[in-house]
């Protein structure tokens, strides 16, 4: 039985209507989009994060979460603070092992496994280096004998992990694990989950240059980021 030609136009223009209300429906417009931004001071430098929501009080709560669980992790990896978790374990470097957070112990075990993968490339051992080539404050160039005797300090195969215990050891004195290379850009990592939590449909947590992007802007389009050269 053939279909009449009239019949079928009809047809085809009531599929095509309700596949794309369900499409209207499932995407919502991009006005309804709202687009917020803030910058605090963490971790030695400006943090600036960008949520964008259905509502303001959605984005509001969701940069709020970053910002704290970015402080949070600061007050755990940070070695200018006396009182964090890496602080504590760099104290007790040649005496005893220091039980660590969850937290600080998966970074510390991820950068073990990129000096792995990287042949020490990337190491966190560094800590006596930095501090004897004083590239933070007044510049000098440690001599010879000073960079032999630094050698067994900045070893990263050294580093004793106990992941059943939870502990971090440091057998010998004057070891100083500093993680400058990746704590900021594991922040943003973590702060962009506690986003995400909030029900926010994208945004961008950057800390310096460690830059942490996912979703869509209201314009359905991606988030520019530039680079200086």
């Amino acid at each position: 039985m053939k279909t009449s030609p009239i019949c079928a136009i009809p047809i085809t223009m009531l599929c095509f209507t309700m596949v794309l209300a369900a499409a209207c429906v499932a995407v919502p417009p991009a006005s309804q989009s709202i687009v917020s931004k803030r910058t605090q001071m963490h971790m030695g430098t400006l943090v600036t994060v960008t949520a964008v929501a259905s509502d303001k009080s959605i984005g509001d709560q969701a940069m709020q979460v970053a910002f704290d669980e970015i402080k949070r992790l600061e007050q755990v990896l940070s070695t200018w603070r006396p009182d964090s978790e890496l602080s504590r374990v760099n104290s007790e470097a040649g005496r005893q092992p220091v039980q660590v957070s969850p937290e600080t112990l998966e970074l510390i075990v991820r950068s073990l496994d990129i000096a792995q993968l990287t042949g020490g490339g990337f190491n966190i051992a560094l800590g006596p280096a930095v501090d004897a080539w004083s590239v933070t404050e007044r510049q000098r160039i440690p001599d010879e004998r000073e960079l032999q005797r630094l050698k067994p300090l900045v070893d990263w195969t050294r580093i004793q992990v106990n992941k059943e215990a939870r502990t971090i050891y440091l057998p010998h004195t004057g070891m100083r694990i500093d993680v400058g290379g990746i704590g900021k850009g594991y922040a943003a990592d973590r702060a962009v989950a506690e986003m995400k939590r909030v029900g926010v449909m994208g945004g961008v947590v950057a800390l310096s240059g460690d830059i942490k992007a996912f979703g869509v802007l209201p314009d359905r389009k991606g988030f520019l980021v530039g680079i200086k050269h």
